[in-house]
């Protein structure tokens, strides 16, 4: 129990500031935001910023984030696993942040960052070990970092590269590089979950590779046909160049599709889709009840 109370294990960046701002957490709509660096208590704040809204959000945002305590990370990452949450990581996830981007059922990255490095514990501790007592002390935090991220099921090759690099420096991955996006042909890179995914399909029903490749074309067109169109006024010339170039690359790369197939596909992706939100939609009511209920 002492060892509880005076261990802080935490992953910091290679550029850690001494004035870090505590994580933040605010909400936009039905979305969490959660910013700033990970700290004792920031899992208890987010219950109770969730019990407060009076619901689990199904989207959740982090970034621009240092790192910070890895046990807090890790119970904040395994909550949203359990809860089927998508996390999307934003600009800057380095360290702890990334073990808690790593949670989400289903992940996800905008223009995002991650800084990788092995985690250390707390150097006012740590420096006053027994050589033999820290080689066991750090031997079982690794072990505990390493099964946490098998868990939720980050490949070995991305463990092993975090794994490696000492605590004053850190690897930095792009999300482009690391997360699949529609076509899953990179061994080393992070999907969704494999078995929240089966669970789904065995639910909901599922799309064959090839659908999903054009579902994901036929809903994108269909999403800047739609608002495009109704943001012209606002867009930028830039930014119209850029999504009507984006829609004619759509247009161009569905153009052996007919139209039987591409209404086929609408309907049929539409459907999974509204399962799959409502299968969530449940599991995240049930594990909210149990929270309240829990709740002091």
């Amino acid at each position: 129990m002492l060892e509880v109370l005076v261990l802080i294990i935490s992953i910091t960046a290679l550029v850690f500031p001494s004035t870090a701002k505590p994580m933040d957490i605010s909400v936009e709509s039905s979305i969490f935001i959660l910013t700033g660096e990970i700290r004792k208590g920031d899992f208890l704040a987010l219950k109770r910023a969730i019990l407060k809204k009076g619901a689990i959000p199904s989207s959740v945002w982090v970034g621009h984030s240092p790192g910070g305590d890895v046990e807090e990370a890790i119970s904040i990452g395994r909550f949203f696993r359990k809860a089927m949450v998508e996390v999307t990581a934003i600009e800057m996830c380095n360290s702890a942040c990334f073990l808690l981007w790593a949670g989400g059922a289903t992940r996800a990255q905008s223009n995002a960052t991650f800084g990788l490095h092995r985690p250390r514990y707390d150097a006012a501790y740590y420096s006053k070990l027994s050589p033999a007592e820290a080689d066991s002390k750090y031997r079982r935090l690794s072990e505990n970092v390493r099964s946490y991220l098998l868990e939720v099921d980050v490949p070995t090759t991305i463990i092993d590269q975090m794994m490696s690099k000492k605590s004053t420096e850190a690897l930095f991955i792009h999300g482009n590089e690391l997360v699949i996006d529609v076509i899953p042909d990179n061994k080393g890179q992070i999907g969704n979950s494999p078995a929240h995914e089966e669970w789904i399909i065995a639910k909901c029903g599922g799309l064959s590779p090839d659908e999903e490749v054009d579902y994901y074309l036929i809903d994108q067109s269909d999403f800047l046909k739609k608002n495009v169109h109704q943001l012209a006024e606002v867009l930028t010339e830039e930014q119209a160049t850029f999504y009507s170039e984006r829609m004619e690359a759509f247009e161009f790369l569905m153009k052996d599709l007919s139209a039987g197939y591409i209404e086929y596909l609408r309907k049929k992706g539409s459907e999974i889709e509204k399962c799959e939100r409502s299968v969530k939609r449940e599991v995240r009511a049930t594990l909210f009840s149990e929270l309240k209920k829990n709740s002091p």
